[in-house]
């Protein structure tokens, strides 16, 4: 429209595929097609992603699953179309986005939402409306991304499982399949359990799963592990927890739901001083009971909301942002500079703003923020 909204979108992604079918031919160019419904909300869309198989070695996706080359083309439209109407480049950007508690018309829900405040907020970082905004020379400028939170697995067959183990000194183990893609999502959870049995987080390892442990589970959760795993793990902790509790509360003369573990004590809850070490408690409860382990399962979010076939044909249609129980938000602003003579870009100021929901590792989140 006139005034810059955005009525429908005509999309084709074409996807270098390589010399061999590989199975990323068919997910690769329906993530880049269905990248293009957000962040921007279009209520008309017409989507198209073709494998081209090429004179090259077999390709597949390498973090990001579609999504640079499509928000980079979208939000390049946004440039130019605000460019044509006369309106300013931000403020189109926040007409448009996407809203909290709707649908795309692909059929993803959008839970939380805080684009708008991050678009908000890299604009005032880099004092958008104050100086040369269009002209060769020093410029600024904005893209936008969103990417959606998959759990692989979890399946009602096959749920995410956790264990945790108390050991006999107090301290705790993970046992957990999967391997650690080197964003510290095991130090996460590892919190998590630290922070329900009320112990250090020096005292929670994690062991390396496998096949002794968990026969039957599948491990590929990449970096949504914390999202896919952070439930299954705090309900083995809290499993754990009450095993204990259950031999030590005639010790302490409470029931166990008035019984409380924090800094390495368990004692009656508002009577801190009157407890005894979670060391000795875990010690007597192995005594009485034998190992402690509780163990946690969870059937992901996306087969209890479609179900089995559903999941399936949500895969097969959008690859795998349509089998996510929700989505991440952020922003970027630049302020650069080009040299009129050799074309070179000097970045002067760079601000990235994100929505990263509740941040259980705030420091795990700053360095990911960054680094990434």
């Amino acid at each position: 429209k006139k005034d810059g909204t955005l009525m429908a979108r005509d999309a084709v992604a074409i996807y270098d595929a390589g010399g061999y079918k590989i199975t990323m031919q068919g997910p690769q160019p329906q993530a880049y097609s269905t990248c293009m419904h957000v962040p921007y909300a279009v209520p008309n869309l017409r989507l198209k992603g073709v494998a081209v198989y090429t004179n090259k070695q077999p390709v597949g996706p390498f973090r990001g699953y579609g999504q640079y080359p499509t928000l980079w083309a979208c939000d390049l439209q946004m440039d130019l179309i605000a460019k044509d109407l006369g309106i300013d480049r931000l403020e189109i950007r926040l007409k448009n986005t996407v809203k909290p508690d709707t649908v795309t018309p692909l059929g993803f829900p959008i839970g939380t939402c805080g684009i708008n405040e991050c678009l908000e907020g890299v604009g005032k970082a880099v004092e958008w409306g104050q100086g040369d905004k269009d002209s060769v020379g020093p410029g600024k400028g904005f893209s936008t991304s969103w990417f959606a939170s998959p759990t692989w697995g979890g399946s009602p067959d096959n749920p995410l499982a956790s264990l945790v183990r108390v050991n006999s000194d107090g301290t705790a183990d993970l046992i957990l399949v999967g391997t650690d893609s080197g964003s510290g999502q095991y130090s996460t959870l590892c919190m998590m359990i630290a922070e329900t049995l009320g112990i250090p987080l020096d005292n929670v390892k994690r062991l390396t799963g496998d096949t002794e442990y968990f026969p039957n589970e599948e491990a590929g959760l990449f970096t949504v592990t914390v999202a896919a795993y952070g439930e299954p793990v705090k309900l083995a902790a809290e499993n754990a927890l009450k095993a204990v509790l259950e031999v030590v509360a005639d010790q302490l003369e409470a029931n166990v739901q008035d019984l409380e573990s924090r800094d390495g004590m368990v004692y009656v809850k508002g009577s801190p001083d009157q407890g005894l070490p979670f060391a000795e408690a875990a010690k007597i409860a192995i005594a009485a009971k034998g190992p402690i382990v509780g163990r946690g399962e969870t059937v992901q979010w996306g087969y209890k909301q479609y179900g089995v076939q559903g999941m399936v044909e949500r895969y097969v249609k959008f690859s795998f942002p349509g089998t996510a129980p929700g989505m991440s938000f952020g922003a970027a602003g630049a302020e650069v500079d080009v040299d009129k003579e050799t074309g070179m870009v000097e970045v002067r100021r760079l601000a990235h703003a994100y929505d990263v929901g509740f941040a259980v590792n705030p420091l795990g989140v700053q360095t990911q923020l960054e680094g990434a």
